[in-house]
């Protein structure tokens, strides 16, 4: 147990200066005594090195190759003998490898923002905040990011590769190209498109991918063939915690409300309805009544909480009490 909580406590930084060759023997020997004790972790340095080694010299994710003999990486491993570089430099670099093949899409995102402007040059990151943001990438391709959402390519987009990596939620409207297959990263899963449009929502133990039209290939970055084949109107979750798949089913519109402004419900039960909504909105649901009346079909604005309860009460003449306490939505008599 303590070998394990010492190799978690690595973090970037250390293990840039690691990688680059930047620690002192004493640092580098009782990093190197640690891992080889742990045969997962010296697996996941096995590939990270590989990778590392390679990152200068990769121009598309699709190159980098994890199975490349190890013999002669652990020879070199800490790259003692490799030029220096700038510190600065070190996130540049974990950013051109992307981490990808092993799944962990998500430092990337931790790490462009430690980097100049000038040292991330050829990556491209654009960012919606409070506000949801349209985006055309330069194969025409358009993205609508939902708000606290980023995504990331690199300046072979469209030429090599149609790559980008994503952090959050994002709707995808897909140009076709069927000679570069667009492929978006989030976390340990890719999705990949000819030409398509999907949504892909990011939560802290799950990612959702519902497709609105054409067709969708859901698979782990590292394990192509655990995999889900999506066509139009359906969607399949994913857990990253277990590595599976849930079983296809139909595409919920209201997973797109925050792109089209409306949630529709038709004869759902009212507790599945504030659930919804009080979900979409963020607010945590308390509910002192039994709600099992099912509701007829409507449509409603999804642009504040208030305004979806006042339109729901007026179309449907409810008789609940609604109250709204700090960020908890109380359905009473």
């Amino acid at each position: 147990m303590k070998e394990d909580k010492y190799i978690n406590s690595i973090n970037d930084e250390t293990l840039a200066k690691y990688l680059s060759g930047e620690l002192d023997e004493k640092q580098i020997e009782q990093i190197e005594s640690e891992i080889m004790k742990n045969a997962e972790k010296e697996q996941e340095m096995r590939e990270l090195s590989q990778l590392w080694e390679k990152a200068a010299r990769v121009g598309d994710y699709e190159k980098i190759n994890v199975d490349a003999d190890w013999t002669a990486v652990k020879t070199r491993m800490g790259f003692r003998k490799s030029k220096k570089i700038p510190f600065v430099k070190y996130f540049a670099r974990i950013a051109a490898i992307l981490v990808l093949a092993i799944g962990l899409a998500y430092l990337l995102n931790q790490v462009m923002d430690k980097v100049n402007v000038a040292e991330q040059s050829s990556f491209i990151k654009l960012a919606a905040k409070d506000e949801l943001r349209e985006v055309v990438l330069p194969d025409k391709t358009i993205v609508t990011l939902n708000r606290n959402s980023s995504l990331t390519y690199n300046d072979n987009y469209g030429l090599e590769n149609r790559d980008i990596i994503l952090a959050g939620e994002a709707f995808f409207d897909v140009e076709r190209n069927e000679d570069i297959p667009f492929k978006v990263f989030v976390d340990n899963s890719v999705v990949e498109v000819l030409g398509t449009s999907f949504n892909i929502h990011q939560s802290k133990n799950n990612i959702k991918v519902g497709v609105v039209s054409g067709h969708v290939l859901v698979y782990e970055s590292d394990k192509k063939d655990n995999h889900v084949d999506l066509v139009k109107d359906e969607q399949t979750l994913y857990n990253k915690s277990t590595h599976e798949f849930s079983a296809k089913d139909a595409l919920d519109e209201n997973s797109i409300a925050w792109k089209t402004g409306i949630l529709s419900f038709d004869g759902e039960s009212f507790e599945f309805v504030f659930e919804t909504i009080a979900e979409f909105f963020g607010y945590d649901l308390q509910l002192n009544i039994s709600l099992n009346e099912k509701i007829s079909q409507v449509n409603l604005p999804a642009s504040s909480l208030n305004e979806t309860l006042e339109n729901l009460e007026s179309t449907i003449k409810l008789e609940y009490n609604m109250e709204i306490k700090g960020k908890k939505l109380i359905i009473s008599d």
